[in-house]
């Protein structure tokens, strides 16, 4: 920062993120002023510039474009795939509603997450899931008809010839 110095930015801002180049309103970078991109273009810093004079941020420009229209219209959420990522970017120039609003948002908690967490309160899971699958398929064998013999640790399932084998 240099003191006393106050930056001039014209109402339209060029911006080079990473590579990725946008172009945006000052009032758009700066709606939340407590935020780093608020600071950054409050005209108390020097920021540097690319060699087409566009304002440089050495940040992920793939997902900062989903916080910059965040900062267009908040009712934005950006797809599934990028939040994660999008939360890093949001947390790292500071624009809480985004983080917040993202780290409300389920896709956050894949399925396969809160699947593994409630397997882990449940004691001795795998040899109950072990027993059900067990049970599952000699209540098939018994009512199909089916013989099932266990040959060291391959199963041949015989229904008049051989359907499949497993090795498990």
């Amino acid at each position: 920062m240099v003191y006393g110095v106050l930056f001039q930015f014209s109402g339209v801002i060029g911006l080079n993120i990473g590579g990725y180049k946008f172009t945006t309103r000052l009032s758009t970078l700066t709606r939340y002023t407590y935020s780093m991109l608020g600071a950054m273009f409050s005209g108390r810093h020097k920021l540097d510039k690319d060699n087409k004079d566009n304002n440089f941020i050495d940040r992920n420009g793939k997902y900062f474009k989903f916080v910059l229209e965040f900062l267009r219209d908040e009712h934005f959420v950006p797809p599934i795939d990028a939040r994660k990522n999008v939360l890093i970017e949001a947390e790292y120039f500071g624009i809480k509603p985004l983080a917040e609003k993202l780290k409300r948002s389920p896709p956050l908690f894949p399925d396969e997450v809160i699947v593994d967490n409630l397997r882990n309160k449940i004691k001795d899971y795998h040899k109950i899931k072990e027993k059900i699958a067990q049970l599952s398929t000699e209540d098939v064998v018994d009512q199909s008809g089916i013989s099932c013999q266990p040959k060291s640790q391959v199963y041949v399932i015989w229904y008049k010839k051989i359907i499949f084998m497993e090795t498990i």
